[in-house]
Parts: C-alpha cells; structure tokens; sequence
C-alpha cells in the first residue's frame, strides 16, 4: 500500500463491489456512499431476477404491504408506502394486468378503489420472495448469521428514526 498526501493508504488494486462496479476504497469510509451503493447494488439484482416475471422491486413492496395488511383503499396503500396518486395508478393497473392485484370499488364510497391481492399474487408472491432472499443471501454472504441479525436491526433502527 502507498501513503497518499492526505495520510490515507492508497490500495493499489481497484476493488470491485458484488455488481462489478468499482468501489473506490477512500469512499468505503463514508456511510451514505456504502448505503447507496449496497441499495442500488441489491436493487439492481433483485430487479434483474425479477425481470422474466414482469414485475418490478417496488411492485414486489405492494404485493407484501398488501398481503400483510388485506384489503386497502389505493389512496391509502399509496399513502403508507410513498407512492403518489398518479404512480400508483399506473403500478395498481400493470399488477391488476398480471391479475396479481383486483381492484373494486368500495361500497361506501364510488370514488375510492380497494385493492387486494389475488390467490395468483399470493403464489406469485412465494415465489419472487424466494429470489428476494437469494439476493439477499448473496449480498450478506460476508456476514455471519450474528452479523446479519444486527445489521438488520441497527438499518431497521436508523429507517425509522
């Protein structure tokens, strides 16, 4: 290794992340620049494993919000998950496409949509949740199972702080 004028050491060798990207090693110090290169790293894959299904990460989301929760007004699964109205209007109509989602409208009030996931969104679900976790097996690879426990706690912590 070679001292640079800033004192740090300067490793010779370009490393490369899990998507072959270089990662630049005076950057590894900075947490932001970790996060978002692991996020867009994993998301990117995810995206790749998921793309002969024709369905997307953030579709994937829904399909768990919705599983979890039940049936839920499409303003309202938008509102918990981030999504604006118009965004989700088309995301809502490329999983009802897939017949993954089915979209009614509610007997109290024409103007709202409910949506629920459907028993084909449910079997789908198993299945893309299955890729998910190869991913994710994949990235945490380097970390003992005591490693990865944590590391889901404290990213967990920090989301919602």
């Amino acid at each position: 290794m070679k001292r640079m004028a800033n004192g740090h050491q300067k490793d010779s060798a370009l490393q490369r992340g899990l998507d072959g990207a270089p990662v630049h090693p005076v950057l590894k110090s900075y947490f932001g620049y970790c996060m978002h290169k692991l996020s867009s790293q994993m998301r990117m894959a995810f995206a790749k494993k998921l793309s002969p299904h024709k369905i997307l990460p953030h579709q994937y989301g829904i399909l768990i919000v919705l599983r979890e929760s039940g049936e839920l007004s499409q303003n309202d699964l938008g509102a918990q998950i981030g999504i604006d109205k118009a965004s989700m209007v088309k995301i809502i109509n490329d999983l009802t496409r897939l017949n993954y989602v089915s979209r009614k409208t509610s007997g109290r009030d024409r103007r709202v949509n409910l949506i629920e996931v459907t028993p084909q969104g449910l079997r789908a679900l198993q299945k893309f949740s299955k890729i998910r976790q190869k991913v994710e097996d994949e990235y945490l690879a380097p970390l003992s199972q005591r490693e990865r426990k944590s590391l889901r706690q404290l990213v967990g912590k920090l989301i919602v702080s």
